[in-house]
């Protein structure tokens, strides 16, 4: 039988180029293309993983200075308070307010104790 192949493709050798396979066998091509997008995505996950991380910290970092910020607030408001308190607390400012409505400290035999 006579080889009339060479007439069509323009190629004089003898030998069949035959696509659509690739060395490797059967699944070997698309054994590395499955460990590429598995890379890929293991990748992508991280870079999102670390990019929530650092907004979190972000807003942790701001929330600390915030209540930083309250807690030495509250604490003047507290110094305050507890200034004022001893200011009416004192027995002499008690008398003095009692003497203005007309009240006066009982006399010693007048306090009885059970």
């Amino acid at each position: 039988m006579k080889d009339y192949s060479h007439r069509y493709s323009g190629r004089t050798s003898s030998r069949q180029n035959v696509y659509g396979k690739r060395p490797g066998g059967k699944n070997g091509g698309r054994l590395w293309k499955t460990i590429g997008v598995v890379v890929t995505v293991a990748m992508i996950s991280g870079v999102m993983a670390s990019v929530g991380f650092g907004v979190a910290l972000r807003n942790g970092l701001s929330q600390l200075a915030d209540s930083r910020k309250e807690n030495s607030q509250l604490y003047a408001q507290n110094r305050v308070l507890l200034d004022r308190r001893d200011q009416l607390e004192k027995e002499e400012r008690i008398l003095k307010a009692a003497a203005e409505i007309g009240l006066f400290p009982p006399n010693p035999d007048q306090v009885r104790h059970p």
